[in-house]
């Protein structure tokens, strides 16, 4: 029996063959993808299944490599939030976010960004013709 903090077997299944066809439309635009858990060095694209009750979908996001991740990491973590490399990532990671959006929903496919407690993402959301 599986803990009842996750969703059922079936609901996952369904998430991860709906994420599978989402990871194909990126490549086939062109986008750089890697699955979650992959080894992570360059600036890639990722598609999710987030399988806990509370927030179950599939969520896409982009991240930086890794060289610039930790750059801008010792910036904030110094206390330099406000360092011009800083405000460059978010402005990269604010149109790199427009830019998904507008890809995915270009290939007919819905999003919605969504915020939780300890983190927030862009989910795609399933059409219901696709669920049959």
């Amino acid at each position: 029996m599986r803990d009842r903090t996750f969703i059922d077997e079936e609901h996952e299944l369904r998430l991860r063959r709906f994420a599978d066809r989402v990871e194909i439309l990126l490549r086939a635009a062109g986008l750089p993808v890697r699955r979650e858990g992959d080894p992570w060095t360059d600036g890639a694209f990722v598609v999710k299944v987030d399988h806990f009750r509370a927030s179950p979908g599939v969520y896409a996001g982009w991240y930086a490599a890794v060289a610039w991740h930790r750059q801008i990491h010792e910036y904030v973590v110094s206390g330099a939030s406000d360092h011009p490399e800083v405000v460059r990532y978010r402005q990269v990671d604010e149109a790199m976010d427009q830019a998904l959006v507008r890809i995915i929903e270009a290939f007919g496919l819905t999003t919605q960004y969504r915020e939780y407690e300890d983190w927030a993402g862009i989910e795609i959301l399933e059409l219901e013709e696709e669920e049959s």
